[in-house]
């Protein structure tokens, strides 16, 4: 994708979608506690790995949360990190390039060694990292 403005609303949408996790994290929870929480949060079926329909299912979601006056985009307004509007297809297109991206043995699912070593993935997020 290459849009920094896209990647930083994915990236919002990772902590506000687990905002629980995080709050956890910067309450004094130990960093992993928070991405594990923000892990099994996304995995709706508990079975220790998410697939990607579990994390589009997050990314829709975190989406219209971000989408204030829902209208399908999200502008500067509705989030500061935005440099251009994103809309909803460009937004899955990231989600789905993060998590292929991340799917390093290609099963289609993500377990927490791959959740956790993703390039700037939630976890990583978590421990306040951004590479």
């Amino acid at each position: 994708m290459g849009n920094k403005g896209l990647w930083s609303c994915v990236l919002a949408g990772a902590a506000l979608c687990t905002g629980h996790a995080f709050a956890q994290a910067a309450q004094g929870t130990p960093p992993d506690a928070a991405a594990h929480a923000a892990f099994d949060s996304i995995d709706g079926n508990h079975a220790g790995r998410i697939s990607l329909e579990e994390y589009r299912n997050f990314g829709v979601t975190v989406f219209h949360e971000l989408d204030r006056n829902h209208d399908d985009r999200i502008d500067g307004k509705e989030h500061a990190g935005t440099t251009t509007d994103v809309g909803i297809v460009d937004f899955n297109t990231a989600l789905r390039e993060w998590f292929t991206g991340a799917d390093t043995n290609g099963d289609g699912f993500l377990d927490w060694d791959e959740w956790s070593a993703a390039p700037v993935g939630p976890a990583r997020a978590a421990k306040g990292e951004t590479k």
